[in-house]
């Protein structure tokens, strides 16, 4: 699916290639193997959203606006990283697989270094893409225009006592009522 150019060996190079087949018959799993990676990454990214957004960046800006950032952001680099796999893969998987002459040991170090490779690619891209979707507003600009509404509540209300006053003056009333302790209770 979506043919972007040649591979090292000069045949067509697409994106998403999956082949149909049994994988441990050499086949690529076809379209459910397809469907099975991409419904994965994206539960995958709808979790990390959630993640990145309150726990990482503890961003408090619309959630609305920062997942369809995100949303773009991710298809964005899902074909970025697929197109870039052209230029990586297969000398990956023929240094281990035929210069070392690994065979299947071969295939299984090619695959751990291309998804490393992969997950490298996706935090240098997404890290930064991140700090601008999930911004930081300072605490003032958010309290700011909240706080001059409940001023002005505050103020519309009449002479209503804050909670904080009225715990001082029960605070002071009981340090009054009770009887000095004298020195030695100090």
């Amino acid at each position: 699916m979506f043919p972007v150019g040649a591979n090292v060996d000069g045949s067509q190079y697409y994106m998403f290639d999956y082949p149909a087949g049994e994988i441990s018959d050499g086949g690529g799993g076809g379209l459910a193997y397809f469907l099975a990676v991409q419904i994965t990454l994206a539960v995958a990214q709808i979790i990390n959203f959630f993640l990145q957004r309150n726990i990482t960046f503890k961003s408090n800006t619309s959630a609305w606006v920062a997942a369809a950032w995100y949303f773009l952001a991710y298809v964005i680099i899902t074909f970025v990283a697929a197109a870039a796999q052209g230029f990586y893969k297969e000398p990956v998987y023929s240094f281990f697989m035929d210069t070392l002459d690994w065979g299947s040991t071969g295939e299984t170090v090619a695959d751990v270094t291309t998804m490393v490779i992969n997950a490298a690619i996706s935090f240098w891209v997404f890290f930064p893409i991140f700090k601008i979707i999930f911004k930081r507003v300072p605490e003032d600009d958010v309290e700011g225009t909240a706080g001059a509404a409940q001023v002005a509540d505050a103020g519309a209300a009449g002479h209503a006592e804050s909670p904080s006053r009225v715990g001082d003056e029960d605070a002071t009333a009981a340090t009054a009522a009770s009887p000095d302790p004298g020195p030695e209770g100090r």
